[in-house]
């Protein structure tokens, strides 16, 4: 006996989003088989569709259709949605089906919802985003998305560094999303955060929150990007004092590798305490 099944792919509708950073973004809609009607998010950055050349709600039509395929419609899609960015795409969106029939639709899930460390911490710098437009009305961040490919920074924050420059890459990656802070005020992005925080909480508390921050700015003061040696009054060459005292805040042992992680680790629960912080303030607003 041969059984036949006939898959009827869901009916997708596409509704463009308010855009809120360099990319597209989608609510759509996937209907059927039956009277299954699920609503999800999509997202496509202007670099993957400058790489593809493809109208972004043409482009998110044929994406959605194929992730509602694969995901199927006997249950609920993730709530974060899906991202395509340059560094998760093919050359062209047929292409980028493909991938998402090859790999499946969990590799195309949004950086904040994937099951990472480097998730987590773009899902708290999400967080950041949303305590700052209760407490102030506007964003903890000027866009990353001119910053990152994201699923690129989530590779790159994940990965070893395997020497001293893979670790000083590394450590500019966190350098650069503090100068996203979108706290200049006259002061410089961190600066202007302790000076906001300050306004909420006690200065010692804000010295607290952001010492951490300060500390990655400090660390990146070394070769290649900055001058490692200092010339004291009596001509001694020594290391930068700064990048010492770095080194020490963050108890660093001399193994790239493993003082990466010790980095990045304090960067990621720093970042939630300040998020609790946030909330908080927010919950007693």
């Amino acid at each position: 006996m041969i059984s036949v099944v006939s898959f009827i792919r869901p009916v997708v509708e596409v509704e463009a989003l308010p855009r809120t950073g360099a990319r597209e973004d989608f609510a759509i809609s996937a209907i059927g088989p039956g009277n299954t009607d699920y609503r999800f998010h999509l997202s496509i950055t202007y670099t993957a569709l400058g790489m593809w050349q493809a109208d972004g709600a043409e482009a998110a039509a044929e994406l959605a259709g194929v992730v509602a395929e694969i995901h199927g419609t006997a249950r609920t899609f993730p709530e974060e949605g899906f991202w395509f960015d340059s560094y998760n795409v093919g050359d062209t969106v047929r292409e980028t089906s493909n991938l998402i029939r090859n790999k499946g639709w969990k590799a195309f899930i949004h950086p904040s919802a994937r099951d990472s460390l480097g998730a987590e911490l773009l899902g708290l710098l999400a967080d950041l985003d949303r305590d700052s437009m209760h407490l102030r009305d506007a964003p903890f961040f000027k866009t990353l998305d001119v910053l990152f490919e994201r699923s690129r920074a989530i590779e790159d924050l994940e990965s070893n560094a395997v020497d001293h420059p893979n670790f000083i890459y590394r450590i500019c990656i966190l350098s650069a999303i503090i100068d996203r802070f979108d706290f200049d005020e006259g002061t410089g992005s961190l600066n202007g955060l302790v000076a906001w925080l300050e306004g909420l909480v006690d200065e010692d508390a804000a010295s607290e929150l952001t010492t951490t921050y300060r500390m990655v700015k400090r660390l990146r003061r070394q070769y290649p990007i900055h001058e490692e040696y200092e010339v004291d009054a009596d001509g001694e060459r020594k290391r930068r004092a700064d990048v010492v005292e770095a080194e020490q805040y963050f108890d660093l042992k001399d193994d790239t590798s493993g003082d990466w992680r010790l980095v990045f680790e304090r960067f990621r629960r720093d970042t939630n305490l300040l998020h609790n912080a946030l909330a908080e303030l927010t919950a007693g607003a």
